[in-house]
């Protein structure tokens, strides 16, 4: 599936294909390197398996994540320039989990134990990124579909970490790390949710692209936001929702407000 996809990205006039998805960028990476690997015969197997449906691939694309199209296209420089209100004052533990980076003969990858290229991004944004040790561990991945406690124990002791560097809220740029960090805190013991955002989404915030992100914290709604004036961004921590059987608690339009988190500036 992943050499028909390249084929596809291939017929099509193109030579670079990105993915917003560390899975789907994981698999048509070790489909471009078993290409560039064994050569001819796997491209020639694809061609063969896929020639009544004119389909094939001649090795020519290059796929790429799509933090590495940002850095390589536009650049620190580039992305900084379109900074209309800088995310001053937050701070962000960057998660690229176990794909974006490795296995670094199939990635490439420069830094592939400790990566700094989402650091570097939200650097430009104008965030300060926190060091901290797990920002490539496992959360667990699809086994977050099949075991889930095993997912959640994984995704508990990254996001403890993540916590204890300091940081307001992490940030990732895979969807099933957002959703194994994300969905299930409730379960993971903590007494305060942490925001779990996608670094395009603070992208929207610092370039003030008009209506903002909404993003959520396991059940807990968040709505990222911010006033007109002020040198810092802050947060607005998310209490854990209440252990109460849901027959016995209020509708949602009669609840306090005091279980969103609420990005804002802050005069001074």
């Amino acid at each position: 599936m992943p050499l028909t996809t390249l084929g596809t990205v291939e017929r099509m006039g193109l030579t670079t294909l990105t993915s917003p998805c560390s899975s789907c960028f994981a698999r048509l990476k070790h489909a471009e390197h078993a290409a560039a690997r064994t050569g001819a015969a796997l491209i020639e197997g694809s061609r063969g398996a896929a020639a009544d449906a004119g389909e094939g691939y001649g090795g020519t694309v290059r796929v790429q994540h799509l933090l590495d199209t940002l850095m390589e296209r536009v650049g620190m420089d580039g992305i900084a320039g379109r900074v209309e209100r800088p995310l001053t004052g937050l701070k962000v533990a960057c998660y690229y989990g176990c794909l974006i980076t490795r296995p670094v003969k199939v990635t490439g990858a420069e830094h592939h134990e400790y990566p700094m290229k989402m650091d570097y991004l939200l650097q430009a944004l104008g965030a300060e990124s926190v060091g901290w040790s797990a920002k490539t561990d496992c959360c667990g991945g699809v086994l977050g579909v099949v075991k889930t406690d095993v997912s959640v124990r994984l995704a508990t002791r990254v996001l403890a970490d993540a916590r204890a560097s300091g940081a307001d809220l992490a940030v990732t740029m895979c969807p099933m790390c957002h959703l194994n960090l994300d969905a299930r805190q409730q379960r993971m013991g903590f007494e305060v949710l942490t925001p779990i955002v996608h670094a395009t989404q603070l992208m929207v915030l610092a370039f003030d692209l008009g209506e903002q992100p909404r993003c959520s914290t396991g059940t807990s709604s968040i709505r990222a936001r911010c006033c007109a004036s002020g040198a810092s961004w802050r947060t607005e921590p998310t209490p854990a929702r209440s252990s109460r059987p849901r027959s016995a608690r209020r509708p949602w339009s009669d609840a306090p407000d005091r279980r969103k988190c609420v990005f804002w500036r802050s005069a001074g």
